[in-house]
């Protein structure tokens, strides 16, 4: 589950980029794209988040933060 959650995070990070990057798209069209994408991909870090702290018998205390910690900068630099 995890893996293919930062599959579909890893392509919409991707999507954002090129909908950002667009020369094709108005401004305002932009905007409204990008928003879009924001909140879907905070939902999948969201999605992770959550998994990884119910799932705390299988992952090492340390290795649970680093990873919640990396996604929470992800999640917050997406903007």
């Amino acid at each position: 589950m995890i893996i293919n959650n930062l599959s579909v995070i890893e392509r919409q990070i991707n999507f954002y980029n090129v909908i950002e990057n667009s020369i094709f798209l108005r401004n305002k069209n932009k905007k409204v794209l990008l928003g879009i994408m924001e909140r879907q991909i905070e939902k999948h870090i969201d999605i992770i988040i959550n998994k990884i702290k119910r799932d705390k018998n299988n992952y090492v205390t340390i290795i649970k933060e680093i990873i919640i910690s990396d996604l929470e900068f992800v999640k917050n630099n997406v903007k």
